[in-house]
Formats: structure tokens, C-alpha cells, sequence
């Protein structure tokens, strides 16, 4: 449990093998806190994002029931 209440604590966090593309992200964040975090994590290569918009419907501003 992490401290509370102003009082300081210990966090530990668990992962699985299918969290391991997500560790070096979560490593950043806890290097920005100032958490200290083994070297191991943080020479784990970078999660590469697709870079593509999201496929969506077409939307209209017409009434589906207007007659033309």
C-alpha cells in the first residue's frame, strides 16, 4: 500500500507477460515521480502506436425518414 495521509509507503506493482509491452511507458512515469526503477525495465524497447485514424460510421445531418 502507498502511504497515505501525507505519510510515505511502499507500492508494488505486478505484471504479466502480456503487460510487458506496456512497462517501459509505465517505467517513464514512475522515473518522472522521481520512483526509482531497474535499469532491465528501462532498456526495454519502445511500444510503437499505430498511427491511424479510427474507422467510423458516416454520419448524415438528415432525418433518416425525410422523403425527397
Amino acid at each position: 500500500r502507498s502511504g497515505r495521509a501525507g505519510r510515505s509507503g511502499e507500492a508494488i506493482t505486478f505484471y504479466t507477460e502480456e503487460d510487458i509491452p506496456y512497462l517501459r511507458n509505465i517505467a517513464n512515469v514512475m522515473t518522472a515521480s522521481g520512483c526509482e526503477v531497474p535499469q532491465w525495465i528501462l532498456s526495454l524497447p519502445k511500444r510503437k502506436w499505430k498511427k491511424h485514424r479510427p474507422r467510423r460510421e458516416s454520419i448524415s445531418a438528415k432525418p433518416e425518414d425525410e422523403n425527397e
